[in-house]
């Protein structure tokens, strides 16, 4: 790779509670990364007061409090790259947490970021759309990557058979990822494969009271887990132990969990809402995310049908290797990054003659 920014200093700012949260999510963790082996000193900053002056890039994620390191970024008269992730810019569909569902402050910071950032980055085509519909002119997509080395298939050994969500169970959640409708199904898969196991990874959060009171409604008690918070180590060690990936959704910015799926060889079974269809192609099973009747009905004939779950599992670790590869974000974002430093430095230059 041509681009090196050795002896450049960068922030990476993303507004969470701590470094352990950060460091939680694979997106944030992918760009660290990518800045660091392009060369930069990279400064991570987690609140506004965080943010240091003086750096060569400021690159966030999230035009939202992304409004902090952008008055920064103009008061050192350095560059910003934003990040849009999804949900934060939607506006076609209202009924979920959306652009219109936030208050006025907020919808104006994102607004101001879409319009005054250097760089918006968006993660999907979809996005392109829909952050174009708040009038901010140039949008550059590039996917999020997949570290394929790390996410790759695991061997007949590994496979602990159970089917695999992975989600935080808090209230937005539950409603956009249809945690509520898989639970509905499982009943009707349990009519034929009666020791089925479903494994829900993720955080035991606000809506995990509502969903222990469905399973025991549902009498499906033997045939659920809810892991609570994992690490990586651990989320890996679930994907490589899985016959399915589900994951019906109402929405997605890209679909990160879906593609480390893919990418692990498994087959997926989701919705084509949102990104989904970009990432997935047709290497997966697409159902209704409201019904719990067709959901089952796609497990039931994954389940008995080992060759069709080996041909999707294949064919979606392809097109993950082909099209969102980690270094293929990497390369893409060297360029950019190229450019936006190489016309600061011009700036700069012609604002000192």
């Amino acid at each position: 790779m041509a681009a090196s920014f050795a002896g450049r200093r960068a922030c990476f700012f993303a507004r969470v509670a701590s470094m352990a949260a950060l460091l939680e999510r694979q997106w944030y963790q992918i760009d660290i990364r990518i800045l660091r082996e392009l060369g930069f000193d990279v400064v991570i900053a987690l609140s506004p007061r965080d943010i240091p002056l003086g750096c060569d890039l400021y690159f966030s994620w999230w035009p939202t409090w992304s409004i902090f390191p952008l008055a920064v970024a103009r008061l050192c008269r350095k560059p910003i790259v934003i990040v849009v992730g999804g949900e934060e810019v939607l506006n076609s569909l209202r009924t979920l947490e959306s652009y219109y569902s936030k208050p006025f402050p907020v919808r104006w910071a994102i607004r101001t970021c879409l319009r005054q950032a250097d760089c918006v980055l968006v993660l999907s085509e979809h996005i392109r759309r829909e952050a174009a519909n708040l009038h901010r002119r140039e949008i550059v997509v590039i996917p999020l990557g997949i570290d394929t080395v790390q996410y790759s298939p695991g061997n007949e050994a590994e496979k602990g058979g159970h089917i695999l969500t992975i989600s935080k169970l808090g209230e937005n959640h539950f409603h956009r990822k249809r945690i509520g409708v898989i639970l509905e199904a499982i009943p009707s898969v349990l009519e034929w494969y009666p020791e089925q196991r479903f494994v829900f990874a993720g955080e035991k959060a606000d809506a995990f009271p509502r969903i222990e009171q469905m399973v025991a409604r549902l009498d499906i008690e033997g045939n659920v887990h809810f892991t609570g918070r994992i690490t990586d180590a651990q989320k890996l060690e679930l994907l490589r132990g899985a016959v399915i990936y589900l994951q019906p959704t109402m929405h997605e910015g890209f679909g990160m969990a879906i593609a480390e799926a893919m990418s692990c060889g498994l087959p997926v079974i989701t919705s084509a809402v949102g990104a989904v269809p970009e990432v997935v192609g047709d290497c997966a099973v697409f159902v209704d995310p409201d019904r719990p009747e067709q959901m089952a009905e796609a497990i039931i004939h994954l389940l008995a049908d080992p060759e069709r779950r080996g041909e999707l599992g294949r064919a979606g670790r392809r097109r993950i290797e082909e099209l969102f590869a980690y270094e293929k974000r990497k390369a893409r974002l060297a360029e950019i990054l190229e450019d936006l430093l190489a016309s600061s430095h011009s700036a700069a230059r012609q604002k000192r003659q």
